[in-house]
């Protein structure tokens, strides 16, 4: 038989086994589901109403007279500065009382400063009541063993908040919170579920002005608002310490080594792969189809 006869049947040969590889292919990568990656944004959001609670100091006088004011309402002092006296009717100092800590005056009460961060969110609750607002003036009468000042840290300001919200807090979260055009951060330190929310305590450094006096307020909380790619769960899996997805690039599985932006039971919000990619479903199952070409 002429040698170029067996040169043809072994071209036909290598083209039959070119093709069978390429239709392999094809099939192999029909055959490995994937999503499509999709741009989002998530954000959280909580409202309700809160009270607020002070870390303040109540300062009561230990006689009679008339309160003789010599520092103004809302002024910061420092620790043993002269606050104001009680005087006799003839002007005599009976007493001087002193800022025991540095912080803000104030002369006006409204009957809950006994409550405290200490206290359970739900406590709060069963114990707050309409407040009732007085204010010592200049040279009003007092009596013995009366609240004449308040003392208040102006570093830390506490709210037990009655919420209901898209999600569920947990301690250690921090929520955004806008306040006389001011967006402050506020950071859950405690959560008691119920059956009509959650109980919560929020803790915030930024003392604003209003917050010396301010009792009840509104709450429109947000979480931070994360942008990524969202996936679902089971597409992340690891190669070595590394995790990631695989993405379908030109037919091939590639390990794209992502960032988790925000994970829960069935979806991720990751980082780091472009929009639109197509990410594979199970990766776990991917050497079941595809030559290592």
């Amino acid at each position: 038989m002429p040698w170029w006869v067996y040169l043809g049947a072994a071209l036909l040969l290598v083209i039959v086994l070119l093709a069978g590889l390429s239709v392999y292919r094809w099939l192999s990568v029909r055959l490995i589901r994937t999503v499509t990656a999709v741009e989002i944004t998530s954000g959280e959001r909580w409202q309700g109403e809160a009270v607020a609670v002070r870390v303040e100091t109540t300062v009561k006088s230990q006689s009679a007279g008339r309160l003789r004011r010599r520092v103004a309402e809302g002024e910061r002092v420092r620790a043993g500065e002269l606050v104001c006296e009680v005087v006799g009717e003839d002007g005599k100092v009976f007493e001087a009382l002193a800022a025991p800590a540095a912080g803000l005056v104030s002369y006006r009460f409204d009957g809950l400063e006994f409550l405290h961060p200490a206290m359970r969110p739900d406590e709060v609750w069963e114990a707050v009541r309409q407040p009732v607002v007085r204010e010592l003036a200049d040279n009003e009468k007092t009596k013995e063993d009366q609240a004449v000042f308040r003392l208040v840290d102006n570093h830390t300001i506490y709210f037990y908040a009655s919420l209901k919200g898209t999600g569920q807090l947990k301690p250690g979260m921090n929520l955004a919170m806008r306040l006389a055009e001011r967006s402050l951060q506020l950071t859950v330190m405690e959560v008691v579920p119920t059956s009509s929310g959650q109980k919560v305590l929020l803790k915030t450094s930024a003392f604003l002005p209003a917050f010396l006096h301010l009792r009840y307020l509104d709450l429109d909380l947000t979480i931070q608002e994360t942008s990524g790619l969202s996936l679902p769960a089971r597409c992340l899996t690891k190669a070595g310490s590394s995790e990631g997805v695989y993405l379908l690039v030109d037919g091939r599985p590639v390990f794209y080594k992502v960032q988790v932006l925000k994970r829960s039971e069935d979806t991720v919000i990751v980082s780091d792969i472009p929009p639109g990619a197509r990410v594979v479903l199970k990766p776990e199952k991917i050497r079941r189809y595809l030559l290592p070409w």
